[in-house]
């Protein structure tokens, strides 16, 4: 999800939706958010800790909640 804010800043918030969680339904899962100024990207590094966050949240079973 990517909402604009003041100053033409842009925040950013990774979610993932996940289905396979035991004895819950599905969850809405938010893993980080971020923010940067107007026209430039997110580093590469960043979207690599989403990606890591995302594979350590899959990988317990039962979820973590809280």
């Amino acid at each position: 999800m990517r909402v604009n804010g003041p100053r033409r800043y842009h925040y950013w918030l990774f979610c993932l939706l996940d289905t396979e969680a035991e004895g819950l339904g599905p969850l809405l899962v938010v893993l980080t958010g971020a923010d940067k100024p107007f026209g430039t990207t997110l580093s590469d590094a960043a979207y690599a800790e989403v990606r890591r966050l995302g594979a350590e949240c899959r990988r317990r079973q039962p979820r973590s909640l809280g």
